[in-house]
């Protein structure tokens, strides 16, 4: 027989979201849902097609998330949206006259 303390019981996904709130780390569930399929989450397990998180391993898997900042000079960069510029695929007016296949059809 496997024995756990009470405050490692097994908890499902809801419970785990707000059981990391509660600390100071909010995951929404569909995040940790997301993870699951993707991977990155905290380890889990599964009983048929529940899926069920130890707390100790959620609250582990949170810590190791978690960067300890003195000021914003030592965050890392970040990726968001800004990072990324996009460009037009087609080509514009004055390229599609200079494409090779329009002068064959001349």
């Amino acid at each position: 027989m496997i024995e756990t303390s009470e405050d490692d019981r097994p908890v499902d996904t809801n419970e785990l979201s707000a059981l990391l709130k509660r600390d100071g780390t909010p995951v929404a569930p569909a995040t940790l849902t997301k993870l699951r399929c993707v991977g990155g989450g905290p380890e889990y397990m599964k009983f048929g097609r529940k899926v069920r998180y130890r707390p100790s391993r959620g609250r582990a898997w949170a810590a190791q998330r978690t960067v300890k900042l003195r000021n914003t000079s030592e965050a890392p960069p970040t990726q968001g949206p800004t990072a990324v510029t996009k460009t037009s695929a087609s080509p514009t007016t004055a390229d599609a006259r200079q494409l090779p296949h329009q002068e064959n059809a001349k």
